[in-house]
């Protein structure tokens, strides 16, 4: 296994799968990769002129600025940590995605992250991944 992605929102379930999974990379001398997927929002026209954009923008530096502070904590002698933020699609849909064509030999995610209103109108990331997922999955509590 060369590469391991961990899918990362900050949440505490997200903190115990990523230290896992640079523990599990550690001892295959694969590369970890964090992500985060912004999920997809659609502002109605007005919204755009009203600092729309601004606020995705800062979604996504946001991101940006946790997945690099996570992966300074991980950093230790044998693990490579990279960052990524994606964008299109459902946040499982991207992650699985995104996965697959990095080549990566598993998925590490926490049990639940800190989209309580979309977990209970659609189901939790990992749970979609799980099902979607054409690696293993790895979903830690």
């Amino acid at each position: 296994m060369e590469k391991i992605v961990a899918g990362f929102d900050g949440s505490e379930p997200a903190v115990r799968a990523v230290q896992l999974a640079a523990d599990i990379a550690e001892k295959f001398g694969a590369r970890l990769v964090l992500v985060y997927a912004v999920p997809p929002v659609a502002f109605p026209p007005e919204a755009y002129a009203a600092g729309a954009l601004e606020i995705d923008r800062a979604h996504k530096a946001a991101a940006l600025g946790m997945l690099e502070e996570r992966a300074r904590a991980l950093q230790r002698p044998g693990v490579s940590v990279e960052v990524r933020v994606l964008e299109g699609g459902g946040v499982a849909q991207r992650i699985a995605e995104f996965a697959q064509e990095a080549g990566a030999g598993m998925l590490v995610v926490g049990t639940q992250g800190k989209g309580a209103v979309s977990r209970a109108l659609a189901g939790s990331v990992s749970t979609r991944l799980v099902h979607i997922s054409h690696l293993p999955v790895l979903v830690v509590r």
